[in-house]
C-alpha cells in the first residue's frame, strides 16, 4: 500500500500535464439580470424575467421611485431573477415596471405622470 500512493500520484500528475488546459468559459450573466430584449414595436431596450407562475415578462431596465408608480404596476426582481408583483411599498423604496405598462403599442398609462413620461419617450403620442 505504501508504494501505491506515490505511483498513483505520479501517474495523475503526468496525465494532468498531458491534457490541454480547458478554455475559460464565457462570462455567464447573473440570473438576476434577466435576458436582454428589444421591443419589436418601439425598439426600447429591456430585460425578460420569469414570473412566479413561470411566464415571461419584459421589464424596463431601470428602477422607478415606488411612490410615483401605481401599485398595480410595481414589480420587484428577486435575486434569482424572478419578477414578483410588489403592490404596496414604502414611499422611499424603488420598484421595476413592466415594459407592457409603458410601451406605446398599448394604451397610455394616464394614471401616472412617471409612466406617461416613459411611454412618450418610447414613441407614444399623448
Amino acid at each position: 500500500m505504501g508504494d501505491l500512493l506515490p505511483v498513483t500520484t505520479a501517474t495523475l500528475v503526468r496525465a494532468e500535464r498531458a491534457q490541454p488546459l480547458p478554455e475559460r468559459p464565457a462570462a455567464v450573466p447573473s440570473p438576476g439580470e434577466g435576458k436582454s430584449m428589444t421591443c419589436r414595436y418601439c425598439f426600447a431596450p429591456g430585460r425578460w424575467h420569469t414570473t412566479v407562475g413561470g411566464a415571461w415578462i419584459p421589464m424596463e431596465p431601470d428602477p422607478f421611485p415606488a411612490y410615483r408608480v401605481p401599485a398595480r404596476h410595481r414589480w420587484r426582481i428577486a435575486p434569482d431573477g424572478t419578477a414578483v408583483p410588489l403592490g404596496r411599498a414604502v414611499p422611499a423604496d424603488t420598484c421595476r415596471v413592466s415594459h407592457f405598462s409603458v410601451c406605446p403599442a398599448r394604451p397610455a398609462p394616464v394614471e401616472s405622470p412617471a409612466l406617461m413620461a416613459r411611454w412618450r419617450s418610447h414613441g407614444g403620442r399623448g
